[in-house]
């Protein structure tokens, strides 16, 4: 009697969708890393943080009182 018995690739498809889902997560990883430089303000507060911070620098200390208010909203 012939008892082999055939090999499943479910274990190769789940390394498989594993190792697609690690990769997904790498990539909303770096994406995150690349918001997090504060060279942009996206969101209200700054970032998904809230940190309320820029590394932007084309306001520095020889020119912030060169600043004027050009808008404003009565609240």
């Amino acid at each position: 009697m012939n008892c082999t018995r055939k090999r499943s690739r479910m274990p190769a498809l789940s390394s498989t969708a594993h190792a697609l889902a690690g990769l997904a997560v790498a990539i909303v990883s770096s994406s995150a890393f690349a918001e997090r430089s504060y060279n942009t303000w996206r969101t209200y507060s700054g970032g998904a943080d809230s940190a309320q911070y820029s590394a932007l620098d084309q306001i520095n200390k020889s020119n912030v009182s060169k600043l004027e208010v050009v808008w404003s909203f009565p609240a």
